[in-house]
């Protein structure tokens, strides 16, 4: 009787244990207000397993932090988590956002890749949804490159292609 106790005792603290480690996991609303490369216990933002499987789903990894920097910090904005990237010497002409939707969990990502001549700039943005591995495209040639690309400290833009990928897309 007293084995029977004394290994329900262990159990149940055991079972405390991991709901006080899985409580400390990080999630990604840990991550607003901060720079998606900074650690949070062991993990980035994007190392974070539901994110980084989506990621490998999408055949996209955000690179070393020393190559592409986060000059906004993480945000959230209508129900989207948004984490901006860029090249570090060229940011308004190569940038990214991944975008994570907090009710489904899907991620997004925004690429843009601009290439600037002496007469106009070429650009193409791609919009890539984890869920349905689908991809939008947006390509062309302007005398000046679209304001920012997929970085847009305002928000509007983002919340807007967003919404209108899950329309055309599904």
């Amino acid at each position: 009787m007293r084995r029977v106790r004394h290994s329900i005792l262990v159990l149940l603290c055991l079972a405390a244990l991991a709901r006080a480690a899985a409580a400390s996991e990080p999630t990604p609303l840990d991550w607003i207000g901060h720079d998606p490369f900074e650690k949070r216990g062991e993990v980035t933002f994007f190392e974070l397993p539901a994110i980084q499987q989506q990621l490998s789903r999408l055949q996209w990894q955000p690179g070393k932090a020393d190559f592409a920097r986060a000059p906004i910090a993480v945000e959230r904005r209508e129900g989207l988590l948004v984490a901006a990237l860029c090249e570090r010497r060229n940011c308004g002409q190569h940038n990214w956002a991944l975008l994570l939707d907090l009710a489904s969990g899907e991620v997004a990502l925004c690429a843009y890749l601009a290439r600037s001549s002496t007469t106009a700039m070429d650009y193409r943005l791609t919009f890539s949804r984890s869920f349905l591995s689908a991809q939008m495209e947006l390509k062309g040639t302007l005398l000046q490159s679209l304001p920012n690309g997929c970085l847009d400290p305002g928000a509007e833009t983002l919340a807007a292609l967003w919404d209108t990928a899950r329309w055309l897309m599904n």
